[in-house]
């Protein structure tokens, strides 16, 4: 966590927490990092597993992956397996699905087509690896 400055929480779920941070030796720079608590080694191997498969992942429709490690919270007394991914502005397709509900606007037919595309494509990619 060293190097990395924590600016907010995005939000939090059954695994862990999720922050907004920038790496310290890359100014301007914006990841989401996924801190993720092991209480036990079962814990531990998920996360690990996690990290690993992401590592593995190099597709233009799969969240990028940046980095892992484990690291002490000494405030919580806890270890943590964090991993890094690219922070994109516009959010994920659940927010971006939320704000369009939210002003009643429709998604246009074409721009659902190209998603849809772009979700096959990345399982294609994804179950032609050893991981799934």
């Amino acid at each position: 966590m060293e190097n990395y400055k924590n600016f907010k929480r995005l939000g939090s779920g059954a695994q862990g927490s999720v922050f907004l941070v920038e790496h310290i030796k890359e100014p301007n720079s914006k990841y989401v990092l996924k801190k993720v608590e092991c209480s036990d080694e079962n814990d531990a191997n998920k996360a690990f597993q996690e990290a690993m498969a992401l590592q593995e992942l190099k597709h233009s429709n799969i969240c990028g992956y940046k980095e892992f490690f484990v690291t002490w919270d000494k405030d919580e007394q806890a270890m943590f397996v964090c991993i890094v991914m690219k922070f994109y502005s516009n959010g994920d397709l659940a927010n971006l699905l939320q704000r369009k509900r939210a002003k009643k606007e429709k998604v246009d037919e074409l721009v659902l087509k190209k998603w849809i595309a772009q979700m096959i494509d990345a399982m294609v990619y994804v179950h032609k690896k050893p991981i799934i």
